[in-house]
């Protein structure tokens, strides 16, 4: 990659295509998936496996949809279709991610969080302040440093 910058740098495509190419599910570079499968909705769903389930689950709750997000992903960021984003989202967390095994105290539970849909803890800080920001909204207690 390093060789060729020239073919990357300012071409959001070719480098998506580059950084997820032959992961979740995605095809070699030259098939596309890497950027066609790129981050979309609330919870940046990625990659074609991702896709897939998504689709898999939308047909078994919603037969008559005939809107295919795994030829169509583009539906998933659609503002004319928004409920394609938030279901992204639902189905990863409850299905995906399968949140259901957090801890249930506020501060486990933002870095259980953060640790889920990160692999780790990059974005915790702006998720426990957003986190904090709501919680009196959502009747919450707070999440300490």
């Amino acid at each position: 990659m390093w060789t060729q910058t020239s073919h990357y740098a300012h071409h959001p495509q070719a480098l998506g295509n580059y950084v997820y190419a032959d992961r979740m599910g995605n095809g070699d570079e030259a098939s596309g998936d890497g950027y066609r499968y790129r981050g979309r909705g609330f919870l940046q769903i990625t990659g074609k496996n991702l896709y897939r389930r998504m689709q898999d689950y939308h047909h078994q709750e919603f037969p008559d949809d005939i809107n295919n997000l795994l030829n169509n992903p583009d539906l998933v960021a659609d503002r004319n279709h928004y409920e394609y984003a938030v279901e992204t989202a639902f189905v990863y967390w409850f299905d995906i991610a399968n949140v259901h095994d957090l801890a249930i105290s506020a501060d486990a539970t933002v870095k259980a969080v953060t640790r889920k849909v990160n692999g780790g803890q990059n974005g915790y800080q702006a998720r426990l302040n957003a986190f904090n920001r709501l919680a009196d909204y959502l009747g919450l207690t707070k999440a300490s440093q």
